[in-house]
């Protein structure tokens, strides 16, 4: 499979195809947590641009009794606080991903 690297940010990954398959980061720390965290940055009518988090499994119908708000709040922020500075660049990165020469081929 053709490796790849983030022009960048320095990222590696693997893939068949970056523009049409699977990408597979050697950093899987920010792989997890591009699963998690959901980043947007938006610009505003007054054009400022505001960043958006947002934490879509930070709560699932199994659990036995509900949390306040606050813990759930708390429970995210936790999270980003033990991101590592690396795997925070690798994941708000927007990849520009370039083919590893000697590696392969894209299909």
């Amino acid at each position: 499979m053709p490796n790849y690297i983030c022009s960048k940010c320095a990222l590696t990954a693997h893939s068949k195809n970056v523009r049409t398959r699977s990408i597979f980061t050697d950093d899987q720390h920010s792989a997890l947590y591009s699963n998690l965290i959901k980043i947007q940055t938006i610009t505003k009518e007054n054009g400022l641009r505001q960043v958006n988090l947002s934490f879509p499994y930070t709560e699932h119908e199994a659990e036995k009794g509900r949390r306040s708000n606050e813990e759930l709040e708390m429970d995210a922020l936790k999270l980003v606080r033990e991101i590592e500075e690396a795997s925070l660049k690798h994941l708000v990165c927007s990849h520009k991903w370039e083919l590893v020469p000697g590696t392969g081929a894209e299909l």
